[in-house]
């Protein structure tokens, strides 16, 4: 997926520290997260290949990570204090 295609990044991500799990969709073409802490969806716009920043308190930006075949295995997240929590990407 490239940042003009998201739908390749749709997926559960689940992280277990602090257990959260969160749901990446696909709508109105643009990149989308909720989990069971949130009303509303974060509304993502791509600033780099598999970066994605939004609104969002909790999820200002996010960063995709591949593997050598390019398959997506995670991401992390980076929101104020916390850097770098990784999210694994559910089968």
């Amino acid at each position: 997926a490239s940042p003009e295609q998201p739908a390749g990044l749709a997926g559960r991500y689940r992280s277990t520290e602090p257990d959260a799990t969160y749901t990446f969709t696909v709508e109105n073409g643009q990149l989308t997260a909720r989990s069971l802490w949130t009303t509303a969806p974060a509304v993502f716009t791509p600033v780099a290949p598999d970066r994605f920043e939004s609104a969002s308190e909790a999820l200002p930006t996010v960063i995709f990570e591949r593997d050598g075949q390019r398959a997506v295995t995670g991401l992390r997240i980076h929101a104020g204090r916390v850097r770098h929590l990784r999210l694994e990407k559910l089968p």
